[in-house]
């Protein structure tokens, strides 16, 4: 979990170093911005949320914007649930020159998106960008 109103004050580190760092690392991040010091549809509002969305996509985490204090437990119950529900899925390739290429019959890029039946709803998966 990442508390934060989403905007850089004092960085040792340029964005760019900091999103590559997250994309090598194995860390799902979420967010928890706290947008109430900046006015309503100000761009730096935008800005700290977009880049807060961004940070979550990259690790296949979620942004939460709590209103109020008060709204933490309702959060974090949902990140407990998330993180209690997941699995890991594997896959094999049949590519036999293991080269991390996927075949051209698939498009040549792996699918963003995966959903499928479940007991009690819909299986959900996010990936890391």
């Amino acid at each position: 979990m990442l508390f934060t109103d989403g905007e850089d004050s004092r960085s040792a580190v340029s964005l760019g170093e900091l999103l590559q760092s997250i994309r090598s690392s194995a860390v799902t991040i979420y967010p928890i911005g706290f947008m109430g010091g900046f006015p309503t549809g100000s761009a730096r509002l935008l800005q700290s949320r977009a880049f807060l969305q961004q940070i979550a996509e990259i690790t296949g985490g979620q942004l939460f914007t709590p209103n109020t204090s008060k709204d933490l437990g309702l959060i974090y119950q949902k990140i407990l649930d998330e993180l209690t529900a997941q699995y890991v899925i594997g896959f094999v390739s049949d590519n036999l020159h293991r080269d991390g290429q996927v075949p051209e019959a698939e498009g040549g890029r792996p699918p963003r998106r995966v959903e499928g039946a479940a007991p009690h709803g819909v299986l959900r998966a996010r990936r890391r960008r």
